[in-house]
């Protein structure tokens, strides 16, 4: 599967972006014989707002993978590994700071 996702807000409120455009591309695990299974790839672009004197805009590249742990019943559960590399660019000097980040998510569902 595929997404496409884009947005504008009014700056007129204390926002941190006012231009947002994200995609990314997923899988669906029966491509490795898992079909409760998914992985994905994303990227998205943010702009912040020209009142904003530090930050110009953020880019965010994100990978992720969900492991279907157990179903049985009423009762199912999953485990997500997430890695995402958020880039700032600074509006005056239009240096860079960047970072990573890594994340699980456990998930049970009844």
């Amino acid at each position: 599967g595929a997404f496409f996702r884009a947005g504008l807000q009014d700056d007129s409120a204390r926002v941190d972006y006012t231009r947002m455009i994200s995609l990314g591309l997923n899988l669906n695990g029966s491509v490795w014989g898992r079909k409760d299974d998914e992985m994905g790839l994303g990227y998205a672009y943010l702009k912040s707002p020209s009142k904003n004197e530090e930050l110009k805009h953020s880019q965010v590249f994100e990978g992720y993978v969900k492991f279907k742990l157990f179903s049985y019943k009423f009762l199912s559960s999953d485990i997500t590994l997430d890695y995402q590399y958020i880039r700032d660019t600074k509006r005056e000097t239009d240096s860079t700071i960047a970072g990573h980040v890594y994340g699980v998510r456990f998930n049970i569902n009844f």
